[in-house]
């Protein structure tokens, strides 16, 4: 039994005031596209969030759910059983009478215990696991999702993110999109294009820009007009430039590893001279295929004038694989008042990293101490406090460790004590010697990687840049080698300090 998760899961069910369910699903929702007769084997876990012994059963719901059939209807749940897996079959027809997304929902509710002597309710609230089949148009058809945006004050870098998807049956050679933005009075203030990209049928792809916001704050309309082979289509999101009397500085997560159940912190900063009153946020997390694979909302909290502090989402990362997820977060206030903003999620084995996007946003270090300024000035801090580089160390290579602060100084001892507290430093700094080379391979091995996948086609030119860009964190590669050079050269040179420091202990 997993303790760490199912504490984190009390306490976030705690934290939302919420009446307590004991089911959950992952994933929630998953995702194909339409091939006449085609047949697929679905499978979703079943979570029993509170180990409580029960009977589950499972409904079908959905204009086409004659084409589903489950493997099981009815199945029991053990105090012990913290997951089961289920699947259902998908048998998909040979034609649909119109292109679009088609919906079925499996439903998960508990069933009543007949042995009960507590009353029963009549009407039972199950959780859902959606399919949703995508069904493409005859030609040439692209499907638009929400546009997002990342906004900024006067002066900064507003960021459009436009997913589009070939939803037709004809590849297409050039999809773009021009995005006007438009003031109050309906006139034009800025207009900036997007990049060209091919898109095969059946195919998604991200359309990307960047304004500078040279207006006044205040509310603006930002409308996409997307040009595919001759063919347009349009939306349009209004925005804000400005702030909402609130900063959004991170998002960071402790303690984590895949398939766990992820506390992400989102810090905030309080620019208003008043109380801010009812503040929480909503995340949208996607995968590559634009698919969404967390849907996540805070609880709501006030924040007093300058007030720096988090609010938490938690997300179920089970089923999941490494690589980089796109997020939209949107932080709102009691007033109706709201600001957006994007990010991308990197999980690795042992490290979730968000990276919020925008001219004022910067990645997170996946700790708390990283809390006050951009990267710039949390070096700058750390340097007059602690040594620079020991600080970063810490940081890539030890979740949850002792820093190399605490094992050099430590308390001051004398004698045995004294001499075995010097040993346990040095076994320690000689631990991080490995973890440096361990580091320095894992960072030539995913710079590798990336330019691989470039050269073989699987991302474009952008996306290679971004990676490689958050990857290096605006340093090259060879600075990176000396940087860990340098590190082991320092390791060693305080080993040598501190088993000189131990002869003469030994001596004494």
């Amino acid at each position: 039994m997993n303790y760490k998760k199912l504490a984190i899961m009390v306490f976030m069910m705690i934290l939302l005031s919420v009446s307590v369910a004991a089911l959950g699903v992952s994933p929630g929702r998953t995702t194909i596209t339409f091939e006449p007769d085609a047949k697929h084997t679905i499978e979703f876990d079943i979570i029993n969030d509170l180990h409580k012994d029960m009977n589950i059963m499972l409904k079908i719901e959905g204009v086409t759910n004659e084409i589903v059939s489950l493997n099981e209807q009815q199945i029991h749940l053990g105090a012990n059983d913290e997951r089961r897996k289920v699947s259902y079959t998908v048998k998909l027809p040979s034609s649909y009478d119109e292109p679009g997304t088609k919906e079925i929902r499996i439903i998960v509710v508990e069933m009543p215990d007949p042995n009960s002597q507590q009353p029963q309710i009549s009407t039972l609230v199950g959780v859902v696991s959606q399919l949703r089949i995508k069904v493409p148009q005859e030609g040439k058809y692209v499907k638009l999702d929400e546009l997002e945006i990342s906004e900024a004050m006067p002066g900064e870098t507003v960021s459009f993110r436009l997913p589009v998807e070939n939803l037709g049956t004809e590849d297409l050679s050039l999809v773009k999109a021009t995005i006007k933005i438009y003031n109050p009075n309906n006139e034009l203030v800025g207009q900036v294009l997007t990049q060209e990209v091919s898109l095969n049928s059946k195919r998604r792809d991200l359309l990307t820009a960047s304004w500078k916001a040279d207006v006044p704050k205040g509310k603006y309309k930002a409308v996409a007009e997307v040009t595919y082979d001759g063919s347009l289509m349009t939306t349009e999101k209004e925005f804000r430039v400005g702030d909402i009397g609130l900063e959004v500085l991170r998002i960071f997560t402790k303690n984590y590893e895949l398939g766990d159940i992820a506390k992400m912190d989102i810090v905030l900063r309080s620019t208003w001279n008043e109380v801010i009153k009812d503040v929480f946020a909503e995340l949208i997390i996607k995968d590559k295929e634009g698919d969404q694979v967390g849907e996540l909302k805070t609880a709501n909290r006030d924040y007093a004038p300058q007030e720096e502090a988090a609010i938490s989402a938690y997300w179920d990362t089970y089923g999941l694989s490494e690589g980089t997820y796109n997020g939209n977060l949107k932080v709102y206030t009691g007033a109706g008042t709201s600001i957006e903003k994007q990010f991308q999620v990197t999980l690795d084995l042992t490290q979730l990293t968000a990276t919020l996007l925008g001219a004022t946003a910067y990645a997170t270090l996946g700790d708390e101490g990283s809390s006050k300024g951009t990267i710039l000035m949390i070096f700058t801090v750390i340097l007059f406090l602690v040594n620079l580089t020991w600080f970063f160390f810490r940081k890539r290579i030890s979740r949850g460790k002792e820093s190399i602060d605490t094992v050099i100084k430590g308390p001051e001892r004398t004698g045995k004590e004294n001499l075995k507290d010097l040993h346990s430093k040095i076994n320690k700094l000689h631990d991080n010697l490995e973890k440096i080379k361990v580091y320095e391979k894992e960072l030539d091995n995913k710079v590798a990687r990336y330019q691989k996948m470039y050269k073989l086609g699987e991302i474009k030119y952008a996306e290679y840049e971004y990676l490689l860009n958050q990857a290096l964190k605006g340093k090259s590669i060879e600075e990176w080698r000396r940087y860990y050079k340098n590190h082991g050269a320092e390791t060693k040179d305080t080993i040598t300090r501190l088993k000189k420091e131990a002869e003469k202990a030994n001596r004494k």
